[in-house]
Order: C-alpha cells, then sequence, then structure tokens
C-alpha cells in the first residue's frame, strides 16, 4: 500500500515536471518533421506559406514515413490526434508523449520490482521521474520516449512469459508496437535473445513457450525490415573507423559518458562522480546476481546496459544515442537496487551511503532541472515572434544553414524565410541582389565556417549593419543598403 501511494505521488511529480510551462519552448526541427508527415501540405523543410493541413489519408502518412525510413505507427498516433482534436499547438502535440512518459514509469516500477523488489521499483520509478534526460524527451512531440516505454513494456512481459506467466499474446502486442515506432527495436530483439538463450542454458526449468511467440514477432519485424535496411543503408551502416581495439575501447567509453552527461545535463565533474556511481551500481548488482545464481537476469541487465553502447561505438551513424531514452530505466533499477541494499543494512555507514547516492541523484536532478526551466526554453520561437513583430511584409529573412529554417517558417507563415546552404550558392546571390533590407539570422557556432563567408558577403553588400539580439543559439543581424 506504501509503494503504491509513492508511485502515485511520483506521478502527480512527473505530471507536473512534464507539463510545466510546457508550450514556453517552439518546436524543434524533429517536432515539424513529426507535424509535416501527418500533413497534406507539407513535408519536411519544404513548408508552403500557408496555414497547416492535415491529410485526410493514412496512406499518406504511412508514405511520409517509410519514405525517410521511420517506422509509421507514432505517426499514424499523431495524426488521429490531431483529427480528433484539431489542435497542432506544443500542447496538443506533446500530450501523446507526456502521457506515454507516465506508462513509462509505471513500468519502470514494475520492472524494478520484478527484479528484485517493491522498494527498488519504487525509487527506480522516482529517479527517471526527475531524471532530466526523462523529462525532456517527454516534452517533445517525438518518439524516443514512446519507443523507451514499449521497450520497457516488452522487455516486463519478456521476462513474465519466460518465468512461466501467460501473458504470451500482451508480450506479442507491447514488441510488435515497439516494432513500428523506433528503428531501434533491433537491439531490444539482440537482448531479448541473450537472455532467453541464457534461460535455457542455466536454469533446470526450461521454457519451451517462449520461441513460439518471438517467431511470431520475428515476423512482424520481417515484414518491417525492407524499411528498416533502407534506414541502415542510408545512415551508412559503416563500422567505426579504427584499426586498435584500444581506440575502439575509448569510443566505447566516449559514448557512455556522453549519456551519462545528458541524464542529468551534469559539467563534467558532477558527470565523473555519476559515472562512478552507474559503473559501482552495475558491478555490485551484477555481483550480486551471479552470486544468487540469478544468471538470467544478469544476462538480461548486462545485455541491455552494454549491447546499446556496443552498436553505437562500432555502428556510430546509425544508433545515436539521443535515442537512448530506453537504456535509462535499466540504469535507473541498478542504482535503485544499490540504494535500497544499503538503505536496510544495519550499518550507519550503509544507510549514509544510501542517502549520499540518493541525494545526489535529487539535488543534481534538481539544479539540472531549474536551470532547463529558466533557461531552456529560448528557443527560435521567440526570434519568430520578435520577427513578426519588427519586420516588415516584403522583409528578406535569410539563416546561415537551412536545419532550422522550418521552425521559423512554421511561425512565420506568408514571411520571406530562405533556407540556404550558402557555400557555392547561386541562388544565394540572386537572393542577395534582389533585396535592399534583410534579416540575417546566425545559426549554432558548428557552422562557423558558413557564417564567417555568409557574414563577408554581407558585410560588403550592405553598408548598413545592426546587431539585434543574440543568444547561445543564435544572433540577429539587421542589414541595408
Amino acid at each position: 500500500m506504501k509503494n503504491r501511494s509513492f508511485l502515485i505521488l511520483t506521478l502527480a511529480l512527473a505530471i507536473f515536471l512534464r507539463s510545466y510551462s510546457i508550450n514556453n519552448s517552439g518546436f524543434t526541427f524533429d517536432e515539424l518533421s513529426t507535424l509535416a508527415w501527418t500533413s497534406s501540405n507539407m513535408y519536411e523543410d519544404k513548408y508552403v506559406p500557408e496555414p497547416y493541413k492535415s491529410t485526410t489519408d493514412a496512406i499518406q502518412v504511412i508514405k511520409h514515413s517509410v519514405n525517410f525510413q521511420y517506422p509509421p505507427l507514432y505517426y499514424l498516433f499523431v495524426w488521429n490526434w490531431v483529427n480528433i482534436t484539431g489542435d497542432i499547438s506544443e500542447i496538443s502535440l506533446r500530450l501523446i508523449t507526456i502521457f506515454m512518459s507516465l506508462v513509462g514509469i509505471i513500468y519502470t516500477y514494475l520492472l524494478g520490482k520484478r527484479l528484485f523488489n517493491p522498494i527498488t521499483g519504487a525509487i527506480a520509478a522516482f529517479i527517471f521521474t526527475i531524471l532530466p534526460y526523462s523529462v525532456f524527451w517527454s516534452r517533445q512531440a517525438v518518439n524516443y520516449h514512446i519507443f523507451a516505454t514499449f521497450f520497457l513494456m516488452s522487455m516486463y512481459y519478456f521476462i513474465r512469459v519466460i518465468q512461466g506467466d501467460k501473458v504470451r499474446i500482451i508480450y506479442i502486442v507491447a514488441t510488435c508496437l515497439a516494432i513500428f515506432v523506433n528503428n531501434y527495436v533491433i537491439l531490444l530483439l539482440i537482448i531479448q535473445l541473450i537472455s532467453a538463450l541464457s534461460y535455457r542454458i542455466f536454469n533446470k526449468k526450461k521454457s519451451t513457450l517462449w520461441y513460439i511467440p518471438f517467431i511470431i514477432i520475428l515476423i512482424a519485424f520481417a515484414i518491417y525490415s525492407p524499411i528498416y535496411s533502407k534506414f541502415a543503408t542510408n545512415r551508412e551502416l559503416t563500422l567505426y573507423s579504427s584499426n586498435s581495439m584500444t581506440k575502439l575501447l575509448i569510443h566505447f567509453v566516449f559514448q557512455v559518458n556522453k549519456v551519462v552527461g545528458e541524464a542529468l545535463f551534469l559539467f563534467p565533474k558532477q558527470r565523473v562522480i555519476l559515472l562512478i556511481i552507474i559503473i559501482g551500481s552495475f558491478i555490485l548488482t551484477s555481483a550480486k546476481l551471479i552470486y544468487n545464481k540469478r544468471f538470467f537476469e544478469f544476462s538480461l541487465i548486462f545485455s541491455w546496459s552494454v549491447i546499446p553502447f556496443v552498436a553505437t561505438s562500432i555502428f556510430p551513424n546509425v544508433f545515436r544515442t539521443k535515442c537512448f531514452v530506453f537504456l535509462v530505466p535499466v540504469i535507473m533499477v541498478c542504482l535503485s537496487y544499490v540504494i535500497s541494499y544499503f538503505l536496510f543494512t544495519r550499518t550507519i555507514i550503509g544507510k549514509g551511503l544510501a542517502l549520499l547516492i540518493f541525494g545526489f541523484i535529487c539535488f543534481s536532478s534538481y539544479a539540472a532541472l531549474t536551470h532547463y526551466f529558466q533557461n531552456g526554453h529560448e528557443s527560435l520561437k521567440d526570434l519568430a515572434v520578435y520577427l513578426k513583430n519588427h519586420s516588415k511584409p516584403n522583409d528578406t529573412i535569410i539563416i546561415s544553414h537551412s536545419y532550422p529554417a522550418p521552425v521559423l517558417q512554421y511561425y512565420l507563415i506568408h514571411k520571406n524565410v530562405y533556407p540556404i546552404y550558402w557555400k557555392n550558392n547561386k541562388e544565394a546571390f540572386e537572393v542577395l541582389k534582389s533585396t535592399n533590407k534583410l534579416w540575417y539570422i546566425k545559426v549554432h557556432e558548428s557552422w562557423k565556417g558558413y557564417n564567417e563567408e555568409l557574414e563577408r558577403i554581407l558585410d560588403k553588400n550592405f553598408p548598413m549593419k545592426t546587431e539585434i539580439t543574440k543568444s547561445h543559439s543564435y544572433k540577429l543581424i539587421y542589414y541595408s543598403r
């Protein structure tokens, strides 16, 4: 009863963190791709100067997603939601992700409870709730957190099927949902295959019925596999170009460090502390499972924790860490098991260590979330509002790189927004010749080479230059002849 009450309070906190000022930050490029694939008049970064129009044909939604080698199920969810509500605001589109993230928290609790005990599940659910990595992606209209939820559901029912529970149909459904939501489902299937094989090797009681639902799941994956193959090919499925195992290992550690850093938006020193805590928790949990001869659970946790990092280390173009929300719950379960283990020891040192680890996670998350809510809402939406209020109808708006252009085009309907790659581009120079006044948006320092070349051209052609505003992500400059 206490655990249920704690879980209810955790979900209430999750709702607050995931809905707080949800409409302040504007759409990202990825979110607008979600919207574009449900439309009849928008397609990826080619927007038309008129309001959004939802398509009436589900087949068109499927074609849009398949053309870009992504599973269509999430976009069909969004398409149905848009047609039901008639609302394409930030709040509306993000509600699906928020709701599914709550389901993911519940299954994090169930996973921790199933693998260890209710206390572990409750702590894991709480940490997953407040973790900035989880909060951030649960507030985005993209499929990463939704896939993590289906991943968790599949793993939970996979464990129950292996251990003899009659939930094979639910397991098949949950896994098939994961297959048609995100391409990274191949990692889920590999993890489950390895774990099932370890169960057959180390357990005297053989699970003879697991392979039946798994065959059905493989058939479902085979139906989608041509699209997945195109996705991998399009992403250049090439091995990490390293001639030594040492460099590959360094790359592996780099990827682990990157995910850990993103988990709490941490500074380097805090990141090292969290990395030590996570690795220590993983080692202690693994040692405890091996000591108790729980080889199936060890195999599941080990493969779930390690295989994604191996995949992104070997195939970095295909497996990108920003999509690794599905990896965080199992890491939190290991961490929570260690916290609960030390918390209920008889030694003061053990209890103190547990509270110290838990306190570090909570205070670091609080600091990161406070910074995110205070400073993380700065977006191109703010810039679009400024341009809408201060630019004239015929003013030209140019961007140093085309990637963020759809965001401005979405918020600046009927404005002359030009998403142009400026290097060696004749169209760019034609735009410059045909206008006397323009707004220049310099986006992201990583495009420094493009920005500098364009600024030299602008300075040469427009004698009047006024810097309007700047931030950590963009600079707005007004040019006139």
